[in-house]
Order: structure tokens, then sequence, then C-alpha cells
């Protein structure tokens, strides 16, 4: 789950502790995902997978996987999902299922404490973050598996807290953030990674402070990432992306009548292109900037500006990728923390403790907030944009899924799918 723009490994001592009580965590999910109406929404929770028939919004039985699930993926053709679980023991599991009847396969063992799948863009890979390298030691290490036969490969050795993992759309390259090296110290990084023979690349150094995501644009040549920079030196070892370091000043905004403060943060999005691996100049942003979401035609980044606890409402901050044009932040609710685009780019969804709030993309103009289920910590939608669904899990208490109408931001009946719910995807 996304606790505002913190990553999952902050929580992960949390998370091991309430492991065998239940706990949510859906940040490791995948954010966004597409469906027909003939589709299923996959949500997991407490040693089991709802599946819920968007045709109809309602839940059908329970499938039983082992373990604290907290990530799961779809192949692009809907034949199969992997689930992510915890274990008892320490020992991470994948569980393939099968659809659409929903038979579970053999868990697929990987090393402890996976808290990120992607699946490929042709559909042969999963890739599966873990936190831990299997001998209770940092860093972490990357799971191949192959979607064909249920077969792990040599787990990829990456850095710490590693994820998001994106694919490029031709599947021959993966990227992975993570923080810090052994002999590179501490500090953000952008791990590359061959797919056909699982070698990484040299480590992208991130000039940035907690708080950083990444986004690719649909075209797969380029990634963003977001920080604030870090004064002084680089980390041992490493040297930052050309002209990613430095400060700006304070700015400030308007959203309608009223008028956004921004504090005077040193706030970056940072390009890297994925055919030289390096990055680019950076569009300075106002404010300190957390979660990330490109549209999906390219043309526009919403970024959260994450004043920290507290701190009153936030904004989301419209960058026209184009030109590098930074236009005026929207006010969206205070403790905002992720942020999601419509299949057909119109709309985005933002995310906070209690309410998703709709950004028409047109005029960069904030909508309605609708109330949800108490902290809401995924969100997907229909392919035909229609219908987003919301998963809200208040820890270990009971957890609902809210079909919300994109055309009037109409929230429906909650389903519920149990108790501690972490993750949500959708089939096609």
């Amino acid at each position: 789950m996304r606790y505002r723009s913190s990553r999952p490994a902050r929580l992960l001592t949390a998370v091991v502790v309430m492991a065998c009580a239940g706990t949510q965590a859906a940040d490791a999910a995948p954010r966004v995902g597409s469906a027909g109406r003939n589709g299923m929404v996959l949500v997991t929770g407490m040693g089991r997978v709802t599946p819920i028939r968007i045709a109809t919004d309602r839940p059908l039985l329970p499938v039983s996987v082992p373990g604290l699930p907290f990530a799961v993926a779809v192949t692009p053709d809907g034949s199969q999902a992997f689930v992510a679980s915890f274990t008892r023991d320490g020992v991470g599991l994948v569980t393939p299922i099968r659809m659409p009847n929903r038979i579970v396969g053999t868990p697929i063992e990987v090393p402890p404490q996976p808290v990120y799948v992607a699946v490929s863009p042709d559909g042969r890979t999963v890739y599966v973050a873990s936190q831990i390298d299997g001998r209770n030691q940092y860093p972490g290490r990357i799971t191949p598996i192959d979607v064909a036969t249920g077969r792990a490969g040599r787990p990829i050795r990456v850095g710490i807290d590693p994820g998001p993992i994106l694919f490029t759309p031709d599947s021959s390259k993966a990227y992975v953030l993570n923080y810090g090296f052994n002999s590179q110290g501490s500090g953000t990084y952008l791990t590359p990674i061959i797919v056909a023979t699982g070698r990484t690349g040299r480590p992208i150094p991130i000039p940035s402070s907690d708080g950083t995501d990444i986004a690719m644009t649909p075209d797969g040549r380029t990634v963003y990432v977001t920080g604030a920079v870090v004064p002084g030196p680089p980390p041992t070892g490493a040297s930052p992306g050309d002209g990613a370091t430095g400060a700006i000043a304070a700015a400030s905004g308007t959203a309608g009548n009223d008028t956004v403060p921004v504090a005077a943060r040193p706030g970056r999005l940072i390009p890297i292109s994925t055919v030289t691996d390096r990055a680019g100049k950076p569009i300075k942003l106002p404010g300190s900037p957390g979660a990330l979401a490109i549209s999906p035609d390219g043309r526009v980044a919403y970024v959260l500006d994450d004043l920290g606890p507290g701190s009153g409402r936030e904004t989301a901050i419209p960058v026209g990728l184009a030109t590098g044009q930074v236009g005026r932040p929207v006010r969206v609710g205070a403790d905002s923390y992720l942020v999601a685009f419509t299949p057909d780019s119109r709309t985005a969804y933002v995310l906070d403790t209690t309410t998703v709030t709709p950004i028409r993309v047109a005029d960069d103009s904030a909508g309605r907030s609708v109330k949800t289920a108490r902290f809401p910590v995924a969100i997907a939608f229909t392919r035909d944009s229609r219908i987003a669904y919301v998963l809200g899990s208040a820890g270990i208490g009971p957890s609902f899924v809210v079909p919300i109408t994109v055309a009037t931001d109409r929230a429906g009946w909650p389903i519920p799918v149990g108790r501690a719910a972490t993750a949500l995807a959708i089939t096609p």
C-alpha cells in the first residue's frame, strides 16, 4: 500500500510483526489496471483471493492461497494471476492461479518478503522483488519466473528495498527502483536489467530523498523519477546524472480561487533514457515531490506534492512531458499518496486516507471528492474507463471494494472482500 509516498520497506518491520495477524500492504501490487465488463477484479487478503465479476459487481467464492498475500499481478491475456505471499517461516511464495476457472497451481518459492510482482508485456516473464536475499541479509533480489513452466530462475541481485518494477513495452529490459548498495553507500538508484540474460546494468544514481516514485512513458523511451535533491557530494562509488543537483527557490500557484502555498524544497522530475540509461536535465518542481503517474497517452504527468503528516491540503502538480512545462498545482486531499489515470487519459484519481479526488485532465480541475471505504489503498479501471474500483482496507478489519462511475463520480455500494485485504488487480 502507499502510506503517502513512503516505500513499503519503511513499513516492512511492522508488516513482518503483523504478518500472522494480517496487515494491509497494497502498495506492492500494480496500482492501475484495465478490463472490460467481462473481466474480474482480484483482491488479495488474509490467505485468500476474492474475485469480483465486473458485470455484476458481485464477489465469487474466494480462492485459498498460502501465507499472507502481499502483491498480485495478472498476465496481459488474463490467463494467469500471480500472488506473492509472506509466510510464517520467512520463505517467500508466489502462487499461480489459472483463470478464468481460478485453479491454484503449485506455489513457487522465492527469497523472503516478496513485495512487488510485475509481468512483462509479452506475458512470458514474472519478476518478483524480495526485500531479503534469502540469507536474511540485504540487499534485495529480483526473481524471474517463467510463465509457461512456472519455474523460478536464478535471483538477480539488486539494491536495498527493491521496487517498483517497470518493463519496457518490448519486454527486453526492466527497471527497478532501489535504495543503495553495499559498495555504493546510501541514496536512490534505478537498476536496469536485461530480461533475456538476467544481467544488471550499471545502477543509475538518483539524487533524491525518501519519497521517490517512478513511471515510464507509454513508448518505453523514458523513465521519470521524482525526488528531492540531497545536498552535498554524491554517494560513494557513483555520480549523479547530468544536471541532477541543486535547489530551487520557493514557488506558489493557484487552483481555482484558492492560493496554494508551496514549501521551499528542492523538487525534481528526472528523465532517464532507456536507450542510454543516462539521466537527462531535471524538471524543477515546486514542493517536495512524491507519488507519480503518467497518462496513458504520454502527454502529461501528475506528481503529488508530499508536504508531510499534518501539513494540510496537498497538491497534484501537472507536468507537460513534451515541453517540460509545469502547470498550476491542483488541490487534493490531505495525506494523499497515490495518483492514477483512467485508460482514456481524461481523468486522474488521487487517493488519500478517506476519499478519492478526481482531476479532469483537460483543464487540471479537481472535482468533488468521493467518499470510499476507509483507507483506500489501490485502484483499477475497466478498459472503457467507465468504472474505477477502489480497495479500502483498515488493518485486520473488514475490507471493501467500492465501484465509482467515472462520468458522474458517484460511488456504488461497497463490495465486501473479507478481512485484511492487501492488493488489487483486474483481468481483461
